[in-house]
């Protein structure tokens, strides 16, 4: 359906609303708490409006502003600041203050003749959703405008999204292996699995690309189930062949962490592969509790009582790694290759891996050291007494039938 109408270059601006973790407060307070959160803000809102001016609630925490004549961008501006002087002052619901923060964001018509044909109302709300979709990109609590670039990115992963799905049928991905060393002997102790996607004209994509792509649609649960049940299968015919059994370490994404049906779905890949549960490592980071702490807790117990051994990843990267560990029943932690980097160059950085090492042994954990690249490296973290080491000094991660398992002199 379009329209015509006549301006002297008055811009039509549609502001697409978004509330930040929606979620949370309906879980916190419950449906009707967010109802009413909801009726509070729309109240709001309406104090703003101007005649003329339209506001929509489009889904569950989703609004339309739409103001149809706005002299120029300036005046979009100032709407824009009005719009998020909104949310300045906390909400009550209840006995409860909630301090709320949208994502906003902006499309504007505006028109080069004095009888324009307008674009399909469906058009200017879609461009508002990209840009509020760019402004939760940006870290939330901010506010975008359409812009064409939008637009391309978006249909790009789309698109990519899509070649994603294809990729799981098609047999595109594969497992790759980085071997995980002990400091002291250097030998292979056990190896880490890693995704990689052979795209059929792209080649290789990166696991930074397609991995938070894979989070955001959900794909992330197919696929790490995936990983998870060609990692087994591996290491146990792998282990066939070997005198000395190693294990390997699998990624679990937070995604795939929190599925209500993910340790029964452990249990059936155990049973199908035949894998040993001491062969078996599943590394998570800080963030798979965030969701839900206590239940998250309380999936770490069960998997520990399998006899699956779970590590903590990424560590030191978070705001509370180290009150985690005072409960959780992780075995090992991995120091972010962050602080492995200037390990050679910075005494601070050299002082808190010292003390992390030092932390974790008092625990009874196992350290690993990842992103170590060069030899210095390497000896400065054997003398601080880590217990494994990992990176591209030993090998790159690479294709099962490329992993050596040789003396590594380093």
């Amino acid at each position: 359906m379009t329209c015509y109408f006549q301006r002297q270059q008055q811009m039509l601006v549609l502001y697409y609303i978004d509330i930040d973790n929606f979620k949370a407060v309906n879980d916190a307070l419950g449906l009707a708490g967010g109802d009413a959160l909801l009726k509070q803000i729309a109240e709001r809102i309406n104090e703003l409006l101007d005649p003329g001016d339209t506001l929509a609630r489009l889904a569950a925490d989703e609004f339309a502003l739409l103001v149809p004549e706005v002299a120029n961008a300036e005046e979009a501006q100032r709407i824009l600041l009005r719009l998020q002087g909104v949310f300045k002052k906390p909400f009550t619901v209840g006995q409860h203050a909630l301090s709320i923060t949208p994502s906003i964001g902006i499309a504007a018509y505006e028109p080069s003749r004095k009888l324009t044909l307008v674009p399909e109302a469906s058009t200017l709300i879609q461009h508002g959703d990209m840009a509020m979709y760019q402004a939760k990109l940006n870290g939330r609590n901010t506010a975008h405008w359409f812009s064409q670039d939008i637009s391309k990115q978006l249909s790009a992963k789309l698109l990519l999204r899509q070649e994603l799905h294809d990729a799981l049928e098609k047999q595109q991905l594969e497992l790759y292996y980085q071997p995980i060393l002990c400091a002291n002997q250097q030998t292979v102790c056990s190896i880490e699995s890693l995704i990689r996607w052979h795209h059929p004209t792209r080649g290789m994509v990166s696991p930074a690309e397609f991995i938070p792509l894979a989070e955001e649609s959900g794909q992330i649960v197919a696929m790490g189930n995936w990983v998870l049940e060609q990692a087994c299968h591996d290491i146990t015919q792998m282990n066939k062949q070997r005198s000395k059994a190693i294990s390997v370490a699998v990624n679990i994404s937070p995604v795939q962490f929190i599925q209500p049906n993910f340790l029964q779905t452990v249990r059936e890949i155990m049973q199908k592969t035949g894998v040993e549960p001491a062969h078996l490592e599943l590394e998570i980071t800080e963030s798979v509790l965030m969701a839900d702490e206590e239940r998250a807790i309380d999936t770490i117990h069960t998997l520990d009582s399998m006899g699956i051994k779970v590590s903590l990843d990424d560590f030191g990267t978070g705001y509370s790694s180290l009150a985690y560990l005072r409960f959780l029943p992780v075995h090992k932690i991995k120091i972010d290759r962050s602080f492995v980097r200037e390990i050679a160059n910075s005494k601070r950085d050299n002082a808190i891996l010292a003390g992390i090492i030092a932390l974790a042994h008092q625990l009874d954990l196992t350290v690993v050291a990842e992103g170590v690249e060069v030899p210095v490296q390497a000896q400065l973290l054997r003398e601080a007494d880590c217990d494994l080491l990992q990176g591209f000094l030993y090998a790159k991660p690479q294709p099962l039938a490329q992993l050596r398992f040789d003396y590594y002199q380093r």
